[in-house]
């Protein structure tokens, strides 16, 4: 399984390296890429560490906090995407 999942998130690095016109597009691709490694890396850490034999509570604060620094990332490139493009909104 640690194979499988690291696998899964060199497939996700690999896809995030296509570019995209749309800038919109693009940081969606961007978020739903860095939830993907986040995941796949998160996986393999809880295997090592917990087990896969129960859903835990450290389960559930990984996933949200993998939400969160996505959620965060993608904020913060469409911020600099609205500044590159002189549509500076705060």
């Amino acid at each position: 399984m640690d194979i499988y999942a690291l696998i899964v998130a060199l497939c996700f690095i690999l896809a995030s390296l296509e570019k995209t016109t749309n800038k919109r597009i693009n940081l969606i691709e961007k978020f739903i890429t860095s939830l993907g490694i986040g995941l796949a890396i998160s996986n393999v850490i809880d295997r090592h560490f917990k087990g896969i034999e129960s859903y835990v509570v450290t389960d559930i604060m990984i996933v949200s906090c993998i939400i969160l620094v996505s959620f965060y990332d993608f904020k913060r490139l469409s911020k600099l995407a609205n500044t590159h493009n002189g549509n500076d909104t705060k």
